[in-house]
């Protein structure tokens, strides 16, 4: 179990962090900011931040929790593809208002 975690958490990590990196480049571009904090990008650095949260939280789940080993490993890499998926799919559709 500890492998599985390591290397889904490392992926998850590398995942939001490209993810976050180049979607925050072309808000910067599209919207003429200064940095990757400005208003129309929050939106995409709270979605990545929330998916690494939650990739915590679901690692964490999976080495503490008592239920069985084939249960756990199910229910873990399924969490962490949905919340990979969710972060793309903020990450892609955010459009700032009234941009």
């Amino acid at each position: 179990m500890i492998p599985l975690v390591g290397a889904l958490a490392a992926s998850l990590l590398v995942f939001i962090a490209m993810v976050s990196l180049g979607v925050n480049t072309s808000c910067t571009n599209a919207w003429s900011c200064t940095s990757s904090e400005c208003a129309q990008c929050r939106v995409v650095s709270i979605a990545a931040l929330g998916g690494l949260v939650i990739g915590g939280l679901a690692s964490s789940g999976a080495m503490l929790c008592p239920w069985p080993r084939r249960g756990r490993r199910v229910i873990y890499v399924v969490v962490m593809v949905a919340t990979a998926v969710l972060v793309l799919v903020v990450a892609r559709s955010w459009s700032a208002p009234g941009a």
